[in-house]
Formats: structure tokens, sequence, C-alpha cells
């Protein structure tokens, strides 16, 4: 049984238990169809809402691929003046219609909290597509808290997104990023007392912006302000430790003490008005800073990457380093410096000190170092000066420097050891740089930063891919991918084999790879942070596995391909000997149109279905029921009523079809939809009520160009609150509380709403045995076919209660409707959490046999995503540790299966039954700690230790 085979089994079977352990995409649907897919323009959408980001790009008269006729125009012009959406070379943005996955939406949302992609992807597989459904769970998982009033007395867990103006959160404290929106534009927003843990991230404010008051403490400020001159005062009893300024900003001014700024964009000018800085580090290329009269900064370092930065002080600076070429350092009258230090990279460095300033000392080993004006400077060493006061001492201590003997001249001297510069500051890339997700279709950098070359070792014409030349519409079906493998004579022997491995990917297109994630089977490029942390990705590809050689033979790999419907596909080959492993993988890709046969080639559909309360009138009984459509609506046109039968019961008929504009404030990923009017006989048993559409049945017989065309659906009728799939009619009903799962401690707590709950603007109040256990933002997009789910952290909890009563409450009176335009009040209810069982690995068993690696799991579990990626995991036997590879498969509810080709590195041959194993969790990344891998129902992280050092059962 192959793995795609072994996998949808997994799927099927996990779908017959009832469980919630698989992807909502991945579950099976009851049809033949695929389930509806969130576009790239609707996720672009949603976010620009809950950013608060309204203004167009003026630059989108630059992308060729959108004309002011489209109507998603707009919604990606805001995108792109946001800055989560990147165009590519060919100056493309990602196409609004094109299906998106976890990693587009993780793509852009790590852009908004300047992290890394692999962070917000969490233990979603990321080559999943998303249906509203799993949509509006994972960005509210990401982003769980958003602000829109002002706040006090309050703990959030996770992320917090504040997207309206002149708001004051007080005494407030933030166990994840604080997000300033671009909503509150060139307003204010003011933190008094306020602890933010992770980042605060500065996107929206004014010239009298954000305001850090009282004692508020924040660890890291990022400021990536798009539109406006931003400013940044902190009292003085607040504490900022690091500010980073990343591109997209103009003028950003500080005030009051900080720790350390890290100017990491271009082109951006700092300025600072009675600052106390500890130190400056300027890495954008034409960046300047100045230091005000009334401003004090301990050290300035312009590293290399800062080529023609400039450095203007009025105030005092004790110590400036220079490693950047073309800088300059310009010293007004009311300006002192202590020290500055040039290193060689620094050549062309200019200073100029005014008549009334004074520099203590210049030292400089960079080449063509000046230094002008009528300032006074006490020792020169390594420039040429002019005219002045300034008095210059030559030491000869650089080998490259040029080393003044005079008044007004130099000589070139020395014959010391020249500093060797600053190594190593080329990788500074500042912090949350989405290295590696570059994009042929618009949403990064093409390619990220990986420059593939094809393995001089293949042979000629070598690595070969042909994909099947069949074109079958059925978008289930499958295709098959052939690779022709072939190394030059001489590489491979039987006595020194070579292996290649190869992933294929048609889902995650956007996504790059490195020759170790191939070698692991997944895709993703390892990247540095400033601190020197290493992150490896791990992005999930169709196919992979790996072929060993021993001569110039050539070896056919033929690979079953699910149709997907994306941009199109891309193949990477690593070749790996004992003496040399490809240092950038061999890559062959394919567009969207050259890979015909897996190309999009289904009509848009329906995301949902909803249907009214009735309205009785006599004999007859009327509904309305609302179709969501995938694609935006040509409100022009019409769709015929003709292409709609009702069936199933005696006497009933559509009488009315219109077409509806989504103009109303939802904030949910919808399009736009179609009303049916339902006409049936009062009393009718609804429950064999089926309603069909079928293009072809509206009398046009130019099929392709019907208007408003969607793929053929069926309808039938779903209770409130039974799981409901995207083809089931929904009757909209008084929210209630489904489920609610409490962890032991009592502190995490996640409920489920059902059958719906889709408005924002909420408060949810939890008291437990009676007692207040806390007040929060109920989150606008935790919304499903089926429930909602909410997820909150109560720090005060002392354990579990007995009950809990969940009272949610429409915030600022407004106005609240469903989807079916009914009004949601206020309501409450009591309710015992729902029990649930803990999460152990009960087993791990290793078959010689089989070549098979297996681990049995107890209990319940949120998310497992990583517990099933190889690379994680490291197989210790007899004190030989070998790292795994691929991913496990599904083999039943409670088995991971990891497969022989998951186990390649190991040789059997030194392995028995009596060796001792033992299995353990080894990340790659230090961000990636075993406490984040998987949650249980409660939203708590499960215990790491039951992921180390377990012991292994050798059969």
């Amino acid at each position: 049984m192959n793995r795609a085979v072994k996998r949808l089994f997994g799927f099927v079977l996990a779908v017959s238990m009832v469980l919630g352990m698989l992807s909502p995409v991945q579950a099976a649907t009851g049809s033949s169809k695929k389930p509806v897919t969130v576009t790239r323009g609707e996720v672009c959408k949603a976010v620009n809402t809950l950013i608060g980001a309204t203004k167009e790009s003026s630059e989108m008269k630059n992308i060729v691929n959108y004309k002011k006729s489209n109507p998603y125009y707009s919604t990606m012009s805001i995108a792109y003046n946001a800055g989560y959406l990147i165009p590519n070379k060919k100056h493309e943005l990602a196409k609004a219609s094109a299906k998106a996955d976890y990693n587009f939406v993780a793509t852009i949302l790590s852009r908004i909290l300047k992290t890394r992609r692999l962070e917000v992807l969490g233990t979603y597989e990321p080559y999943a597509t998303l249906t509203p459904k799993s949509f509006n769970a994972y960005i509210s998982k990401v982003i769980p808290t958003v602000i829109t009033k002002s706040v006090s007395d309050k703990v959030y867990k996770g992320n917090v997104m504040l997207n309206k103006p002149d708001l004051t959160l007080k005494n407030v404290t933030v166990n994840g990023n604080l997000v300033i929106g671009d909503g509150v534009a060139d307003k204010e927003a003011i933190l008094e007392n306020v602890t933010v843990t992770g980042k605060l991230i500065v996107r929206g404010g004014g010239e009298n912006s954000v305001k850090i008051l009282g004692t508020s403490d924040i660890s890291t400020m990022e400021i990536i302000q798009v539109n406006n001159v931003v400013s940044i005062k902190v009292s003085n009893d607040a504490n900022v430790r690091l500010i980073y300024i990343n591109d997209g900003c103009d003028d950003v001014i500080l005030y009051g003490p900080i720790g350390s700024v890290n100017v990491v964009g271009n082109d951006i000018h700092v300025s600072t008005n009675n600052a106390t800085i500890t130190n400056v580090t300027l890495l954008g290329e034409n960046t300047s800073f100045s230091v005000s009269k009334d401003s004090v900064v301990d050290t300035v370092e312009l590293k290399s990457t800062a080529s023609n930065a400039r450095l203007e002080v009025s105030g005092t600076v004790k110590d400036i380093a220079t490693s950047a070429a073309g800088s300059s350092i310009k010293v007004a009258d009311t300006g002192s410096i202590s020290s500055v230090t040039a290193k060689e990279s620094a050549k062309g460095l200019s200073i100029d000190v005014a008549g009334k300033a004074s520099i203590k000392s210049v030292n400089s080993a960079a080449q063509d170092t000046v230094i002008s004006g009528e300032g006074r400077v006490d020792t020169v060493t390594g420039a040429t000066t002019g005219k002045g006061n300034t008095s210059n001492t030559g030491s000869g201590s650089g080998g490259n420097a040029n080393t003044g003997s005079g008044s007004g001249g130099s000589s070139n001297g020395g014959s010391g050891n020249g500093d060797p510069g600053d190594n190593g500051s080329g990788n500074d890339n500042g912090s949350g740089n989405d290295n590696g997700s570059g994009n042929d279709n618009g949403s990064g950098t093409d390619d990220g930063q990986t420059t593939y070359r094809t393995d001089a070792r293949f042979a000629a014409d070598y690595p070969i891919v042909e994909l099947a030349k069949d074109v079958d519409n059925n978008p289930g079906s499958q295709r098959n991918v052939m690779l022709r493998i072939k190394l030059k004579d001489g590489i491979a022997s039987p006595s020194s084999p070579v292996k290649v491995y190869y992933v294929i990917t048609s889902d995650n297109t956007s996504s790059d790879a490195s020759s170790e994630s191939v070698i692991h089977g997944h895709l993703g490029i390892d990247t540095i942070d400033p601190d020197g942390s290493r992150h490896h990705d791990i992005i999930w590809a169709s196919r992979s596995g790996v072929v060993t050689l021993t001569g110039s033979e050539e070896k056919v790999v033929t690979e079953s391909m699910y149709y997907n419907g994306q941009e199109g596909m891309k193949i990477y080959f690593v070749v790996k000997s004992s003496v040399e492993t490809s240092a950038v993988p061999t890559r062959i890709a394919f567009s969207k149109e050259t890979g015909s046969s897996f190309g999009d080639n289904v009509a848009p559909s329906v995301y949902d279905a909803f249907w009214s309360e009735p309205v009785v009138e006599g004999e007859n009984s009327t509904r309305t029921v609302r179709i969501i459509t995938s694609e935006v609506l040509d409100t022009a046109k019409t769709v015929s009523g003709n292409a709609f039968t009702v069936s199933g019961v005696t006497g009933s008929s559509i009488t009315a079809v219109n077409l509806h504009k989504n103009d109303k404030d939802y904030y949910v990923p919808y399009s736009d939809w179609i009303d049916l009017t339902l006409v049936y006989p009062t009393g009718s048993d609804l429950d064999a009520l089926q309603i069909t559409y079928v293009p072809e049945l509206g009398g046009i017989t130019d099929i392709a160009n019907i208007p408003n065309r969607m793929e053929s659906f069926t309808l039938s009728r779903q209770q409130p609150g039974d799981f409901s799939y995207f083809n089931k009619l929904i009757q909209d009903a008084a929210p209630k509380i489904d489920k609610l799962f409490v962890s032991e401690d009592g502190k995490y707590l996640t409920l489920h709403l059902s059958p719906r709950f889709a408005d924002f603007d909420y408060s949810i109040r939890i008291d437990a045995d009676g007692q207040p256990l806390g007040e929060w933002d109920y989150v606008p997009v935790r919304y499903s076919t089926d429930y909602s789910e909410q997820s909150v952290y109560a720090a005060g909890a002392t354990g579990k209660a007995s009950s809990y009563t969940i009272t949610l409450s429409p915030n600022g009176g407004k106005d609240l409707y469903d989807v079916v335009d009914k009004q949601y009040v206020s309501f409450s209810e009591t309710v015992s959490a729902t029990p649930y069982s803990g999460f152990i690995v009960s087993g791990v068993g290793l078959d010689l046999a089989q070549k098979i690696l297996s681990l049995e799991i107890s209990g319940d579990i949120y998310e497992d995503y990583y517990l099933r990626q190889g690379c994680q995991y490291v197989l210790t036997i007899d004190g030989i540790s070998y790292r795994l590879r691929g991913e496990a498969v599904y083999n039943g509810y409670n088995n991971r299966v990891f497969e022989a080709g998951c186990l390649e590195s190991i040789d059997f041959s030194k392995v028995s039954t009596s060796s001792i194993v033992t299995l353990s969790f080894d990340s790659l990344s230090t961000a990636q700690d075993a406490d984040a891998l998987a949650k249980d129902p409660s939203g708590k992280p499960i215990d790491p230790s039951i992921l180390k050092n377990l012991h292994v059962t050798v059969k």
C-alpha cells in the first residue's frame, strides 16, 4: 500500500470515527466534491479589516496583473500598501482568485507579526487549502484578541490587535505580541502600565502617536509604519529595551529613555527629542539618524550593510563605530563625541565638525577617510584632515590606513596589521525578515534568497521530469509524475553508492527549499536571526523520497499526485555521497500553464448555505436560502432560476433568485451571495429536501459563458447543531454552548458555540462556581459551519470549577446580525466542563522485518502535525544517533507510523532485538520547543517530557 493510499485510508478512518484530529480540509465531505476553499483575495480582504488598513498603494499602477476593473483591485492595493503582500520580480501580485493555503496565510500573518512563518504556521499542515471554517479558526488562533475600545485591568493570552485610533490600554498585560494596527492611522495609542511579553509592533500612528507611560514594560518594539511619520514617546518610569525600525517607515521620532535601537530598513530617517538611548545600530542602506541637542546616546554602530548612512549629532554621543562604506558623520555646534572608530570596510568616511563641536578621538583603518570643518578633534589616526584646529598624530596602526602626519596633510604610512573589518555583519537581516518565502505568484520575493543550480554530478540533460499528459477534469483524480534520474560515469559504484533525494510540491509552490530540508523530505529554508539562533522551516510537500544509485544506470520513479488546483509544480533534487552533498538543490519548475494537467480547471463553487426562519402564510411557508459563493458576483447579470431544482418535498419550488454584494460589516471572508426564495407546503417534513444546481439547465447553450456560473452542487437539510459540511443547509439558531474544555489547573479554557456565532464586537465573561474568572473580547473570526471556537487564558484561576457561566454581550450598543440577518442579543448559559483524557505516548516499537517505527498515542490531542515530522526526532541505537526523515502516516486513530523511507539513514545490519533503542524529540530550531508542538483540547500545551528518551521496543 503506497503512502497516498495509506494517507487517504487514515483520513477516511478518522472521519468515520468522528475525530477532530484531521485538518478540516482533509476531512471527507460525504460528497465526491472537494470542500470549497478560501481564495487569496478573500484572505487579504479579511486581513485588511483585521489590521484596519484602508489606504491603497500609489505603486499599484506598476502592478501588471491588476486593472482597476478587477473587483479585488482595491483589496489587493490596500494589502500591497500595508506591506504584507509583496510583488514578484515580474511586478505581479498574488492572484486574488487563487486558492489560499495555510502557507499563504502564515506568510501574510508572519509579516504583520514580524516573526517567522514557521511560528505562525504552528501545527497546521501547510499544504492544505482553507475552507471558511479552517481559515477563521486559524487566523483567530494566531491573533486571538482584537481591541476596538479602550480597556483597563486585563490580561490577554496570545497576540493582540489594536486597530482603532485614540485608544488607551491601562494596567494591561499581553502574553504575546501587541500590534498597533494600521487603523490607528495618524492618531495616537496610549499604553499606560502595560506589559508586553512578546513584541510591540507599531504599524499605525502619527507624530503624537504611541505613548508608553507609567511603569509599562516593553521588551521589544518593531516599527513598520507604512504611511506616516511616527513618534514613540516613553515616560521616565517606563522600560523599552529594544526597538527595531524596519522597511516601510518614513520618519521615526524617539522620545525618552530607550535601551537599544536597531534601524534595519533602508532609506529611513530617525530622529530623537529629549531621548536617552544606550545603543543605536544602523543596518540599512541610506539611513540617517539625528541626535537632538537635548539627547544622549552611549554608542552608535554603523554596520557594513549600512552603506551611505548618515549620522547627525547635535547632542552627546560617547562612542561611534562604523563599518559602512560611504558613511558620514556631521557634528553640529552643540554636538560632542568621545570617539569615532572606523574599520577597513568604511571606505570613504566623511566627518564634518562644526565650529563649536568637538570629537576627542578619531581612529580610522578605512581608506579615504576625510575630516573637515572648524570644530576641534583632539586626536586623529588614519584620516585626511582639512584646515582648522584639528590636531593630527600619525600612528601607523593599519596596513591599509592613511595616517596623517600634520595639519591639513597626509602620508601613506603604517606597517602594522590592518583591522580585518566587520566580518559577518551582512547576515544581520534584522528581526523577523521572511527569508525564503519566495512566491512565483506574487506573495513573496521570487525564490527567496536561494539560487538553484543543477548538480554537476547529474548526467547531461538529467534529471528529467515528465508530467501526465492526460487531462481529467475530475478534481479527485490522480496524475503521475515521472522522475528520471541518472548520474555521470564514475560518480556512484556498488562500494560507494550515491543517494538522490527528491521533493515534489504542487501545493506549496510559493515555498523554497534548502538541501537539508529536501533530505528531510519537506520544503523550507534555514534562517539565522540577528541573535544567532537558527530556524529550520518545516513546510509540507506533496511527495518526497530517495533513490540509491550504484552506477550510471537510469532510475525511474513514478509518483501519483492528487489534483489540487494550485499554481504549478516544483521538483527539488539533492545528491548525497559519502564525500559531498549538493550545496543547493537542483530544481525543475513547471508553471500552471506548462503543467496544465495539474492546473485549476474547477468553476467557482459554494462556501456555505444557510436558511432563514420560516414565514408562514396559510398553506405555504417561505424561507430564504442564502448561498455564499467562492467568487464575487456580477450583479448586472442574472442566475437562471431554471438551473435550480427542488426535490424530496412535494409542492416545493424556487420562486425567486436574487444576487447580492457583500456590503455589510460581517467581518467574514465571504464574497457575495445568492438568495433563493424557497416555497413549500406548511407543515412539510423537510428532512428529505434537496436543492440542486446544474448550470446547463439554465437554458444557455454557451456553457463556458454562463453568467455567474458555479460548480454543480446539491444542498440538503441539516439540523442545527449537527456536524455539517459545506453542502448542507444550516438553519441558524440562538447560540448555545456546545462544549467547554478546561485544563486541570483551570487556566486554559476552550468553548465551542453552536451552530454558529458569526458576528464581532462581543465581550465574553466567564464565572467559575459563581466567581468572576475574567472578561475577554470575543474574537470575530472564530466561526465555522458547525461551531465557533473561543480559547481564553485565565491567569487567576486556581483549579477546575464544577460549573461555568458563559455570558456574551454586544460591545458599544451596536446592532449585530448573523449571516441570515437575524439580530444577536446577549445570552448566558451555565455548563460543566466537557471531560477529556490526557495525552501520552504509550509505546514506541521498531519492527526490524518491516523497517517501520510506530508511535502509540493515548488520550486526546488538539493538533499533532509536528509529532509526525521525522526530522524532529532522533532515534538512538546502541549509542549511535540517527535523525528520521519524511512524515509519519496514520495507521488508525492512536497510531503513527514512520515507514522505511523515513528510516533510510539507519544501518539495520547493526540493529538486533537486544539493541538499546530510545527515541527523543530533538527540535532543529531554538524557537520550536516541544511544548509548542501540540495541545490538549483545552488549549494547554502538552508536557514536553513525554517526547524525551522514550524506550523503544525492538522486534
